[in-house]
């Protein structure tokens, strides 16, 4: 096999196995080979007294992305179990490998005191993968996280994309179909991008709230 034909099965095979991590707020578990599987890759859905409390009123949300672009819904929900009722809640197309934090995402104020759900769907070249945090909803203000938790890699950007909405997926493991619809109404569901778009760095990224 010529080098120009190693290095490329190489690339194509780094690409098709590359995933992404829910870094912040604390994912209920990472799992490569069970990703795939919404709603939350895998992982069961459980609450619990070390939930991380957020605010209503905007927490980032830290990832991981081990492929070079992708698309990344992020919803929520007060559901306990299926079928989920997601709320869209931003959606951004990301550019570049590495840290991805989105500085502040904001979710209807009367969640405030309730548990949920925030699912990140990753569109990606090898299909859609999921993660989830279990947490609690708290009044105040922004909730903010150290520097090392939420930042950006300098290869980063990203642009406004849209949001999926609803996803019907059957598990790899079982026969049964797990459903899901989403709500993405402006008034009760908008996150969007200040200026339209994210630079790289994102350090200076501010973000706009719309409607909710």
């Amino acid at each position: 096999m010529h080098l120009p034909t190693i290095i490329g099965t190489f690339v194509l095979g780094s690409f098709v196995s590359a995933h992404f991590q829910l870094m912040y707020p604390k994912s209920l578990g990472f799992d490569e080979d069970v990703e795939p599987m919404a709603p939350c890759g895998g992982k069961d859905v459980v609450f619990g007294d070390n939930d991380t409390s957020v605010s209503v009123s905007g927490f980032p949300v830290a990832l991981l992305t081990e492929h070079p672009q992708g698309t990344f819904t992020y919803r929520g929900t007060l559901d306990k179990q299926a079928p989920f009722n997601w709320t869209n809640l931003l959606a951004v197309t990301e550019m570049g490998l590495g840290n991805f934090c989105f500085p502040s995402i904001k979710v209807p104020a009367n969640w405030t005191g309730s548990s949920g759900l925030i699912q990140i769907i990753g569109d990606l070249p090898d299909g859609n993968l999921f993660q989830c945090a279990a947490v609690k909803f708290v009044s105040g203000p922004v909730t903010t996280v150290d520097s090392n938790t939420c930042k950006n890699d300098t290869s980063i950007s990203a642009t406004p994309a849209t949001p999926e909405n609803g996803t019907s997926t059957t598990p790899t493991t079982s026969g049964s179909t797990t459903s899901s619809t989403a709500s993405s109404t402006p008034s009760s569901a908008a996150n969007s991008l200040a200026n339209g778009a994210f630079v790289a760095g994102l350090g200076a990224a501010m973000v706009m709230f719309v409607g909710l």
